[in-house]
């Protein structure tokens, strides 16, 4: 990157807008969905059904795994029917969890894989600053 773009980068966010990636989830309250990112990289989403899209890693390493996310949407209506919260902080693998026992069409690979990567939770809150990381 040019040293002059991101010294201009820099004096806009500050030294802690700057940080190294880190696994999250989140909940988008205007999308009704909750999205899980596992790295950064660049990717493509591949639709699965109408509440279940994955995050395919466009250039995985050799021998990793290509999902480096998932995203659930019509979260308000999974959740009820699945009878979790619709407020607080849930693990990751509580919603993955539920989701399976409930909707048995999910079980795939691929979504067990997310489940044993990493232990991360979402904020149900409405605030942008709900981001949680592992």
């Amino acid at each position: 990157m040019n040293s002059s773009i991101a010294k201009r980068i820099v004096n806009a966010l500050g030294k802690d807008g700057l940080r190294p990636f880190a696994p999250l989830a989140y909940y988008d309250k205007h999308m009704d969905c909750v999205r899980v990112e596992l790295r950064d990289c660049s990717f493509t989403e591949e639709r699965l059904n109408e509440h279940v899209t994955f995050l395919e890693d466009n250039y995985p390493a050799p021998g990793r795994s290509a999902v480096a996310g998932i995203m659930f949407k019509g979260v308000k209506h999974l959740f009820t029917k699945a009878g979790l919260p619709l407020e607080g902080v849930i693990h990751v693998t509580t919603i993955l969890n539920q989701f399976v026992k409930n909707y048995p069409e999910l079980v795939e690979e691929r979504i067990w894989k997310i489940v044993n990567e990493m232990d991360l939770t979402v904020d149900m809150s409405e605030e942008p600053d709900s981001l949680v990381a592992a």
